[in-house]
């Protein structure tokens, strides 16, 4: 992934490509842009410097500037490009692209090099390029693809803006018009708290005018309620959240719609919630949250097979750091708890102090079972808290399709 200088390099060198499009290449704020990427290129390495010359070559194309190289000898391009991409070497790809003088629409073109360069780690370079397909041919998949790349380089004010053209469009694509709603819900939780309700109530009108004819794909669709359903969660209507979030369900077996249907029902309905959470693991969920709540109450229960289950299979879902951390150490519970070995279960206390050396929880369960001071109810287990509707690990859109 790119470094701290590349990715500073990155946003410099597009905010000078949008000066250039703009007809100010010798512009006071041109200028002033390019004193500030001067000693930050000093810092690149030298595989970072071509790549970064290659970014700004491939930049120089959409500004209409491209500067075609000869074609390797005997290379059918179309074929190399696509086996290329399909091997995930994209930086072949663009290399190849650089030299393509085959037809080739330029709409396919700046999409795929989007594709590449957002698979390399520089999301803010891709949204350009699927801008550009877009101007060159209005797809849907274009301007959805084009919103996606934005959250990820957490541009939340140029999301919006492009959010307010989608807004203003009578025609929205139902596709983009979903997809608008689910990354602007997954940047509204970066945002400040008296700012959040606004764009909650803007989650919930994308989401409305979205759910049309032709319907997009479930996963889109269920992707977009439970975003307008934890909005309407995070207004206190949660009347109209689970009112969504049952459609959510009711759209196909998608795991995250059990999920978030559990998180909404946990304060008021537990055996419903923990019933959901089953179904959301059955379906193989990549959410955390469903296999901590299980975890928790086979905790509780002394259930500690089944806590060890659910341990492992959340480990490759759970996020580093503190959810992580818990699973490591519930896991070593349920081991010590069926008399496994002291060198594993010490083991696996170890790596979840590594991954939260600040939970207490951890450390006195670790402190304890070292010094052997176990004893009937030893264990500290924090209590329940049933999460908010800021968020749900592994909901979001796939790659959109085009209307």
């Amino acid at each position: 992934m790119p470094t701290d200088s590349l990715r500073q390099l990155e946003k410099l060198m597009v905010d000078l490509h949008r000066q250039f499009v703009q007809g100010l290449r010798e512009s006071p704020e041109a200028d002033r842009l390019r004193d500030e990427m001067e000693p930050l290129e000093l810092q690149l390495g030298e595989d970072e410097r071509r790549l970064f010359g290659e970014l700004s070559e491939d930049l120089y194309e959409i500004e209409g500037e491209r500067h075609v190289v000869p074609a390797p000898n005997g290379v059918d391009l179309e074929s190399a490009v696509m086996a290329a991409f399909n091997a995930g070497s994209h930086r072949r790809v663009l290399e190849l692209l650089r030299a393509d003088t085959s037809p080739v629409s330029r709409d396919r073109r700046s999409y795929v090099q989007g594709r590449c360069w957002e698979q390399m780690g520089f999301p803010l370079t891709a949204s350009l390029f699927f801008a550009n397909a877009y101007l060159h041919s209005p797809r849907a998949v274009y301007q959805a693809t084009e919103l996606t790349a934005l959250a990820q380089a957490g541009e939340l004010e140029d999301l919006c803006r492009r959010v307010d053209a989608i807004e203003a469009q009578p025609d929205s694509s139902p596709i983009v018009l979903q997809q608008a709603a689910v990354v602007l819900f997954q940047m509204t939780r970066t945002r400040p708290k008296l700012e959040r309700p606004a764009l909650y109530r803007r989650v919930i009108g994308l989401a409305e005018r979205g759910d049309g004819d032709p319907a997009p794909l479930g996963n889109q669709r269920v992707a977009t309620l439970i975003a307008a359903g934890f909005s309407y969660g995070n207004l206190d209507d949660h009347v109209q959240a689970r009112r969504l979030l049952d459609q959510a369900v009711a759209t196909g077996e998608y795991p995250e719609a059990y999920a978030a249907r559990g998180v909404a029902r946990l304060r008021e309905d537990r055996a419903g919630a923990l019933a959901d959470f089953r179904r959301a693991v059955e379906l193989r969920s990549q959410s955390v949250l469903p296999y901590f709540h299980l975890a928790h109450d086979a905790l509780q229960r002394g259930g500690f097979s089944q806590l060890l289950g659910l341990c492992q299979e959340a480990r490759s879902v759970a996020p580093p750091g503190h959810w992580r951390g818990r699973m490591y150490e519930w896991e070593a519970i349920a081991r010590a708890e069926l008399n496994e070995p002291r060198v594993r279960v010490e083991a696996l206390f170890s790596l979840a102090f590594s991954e939260a050396p600040l939970d207490p929880a951890i450390r006195e369960n670790a402190d304890r079972y070292a010094s052997r001071q176990v004893t009937a109810k030893p264990w500290t287990v924090p209590p329940e808290e049933p999460p908010g509707f800021e968020s749900l690990d592994g909901v979001s859109a796939q790659d959109p399709i085009a209307a």
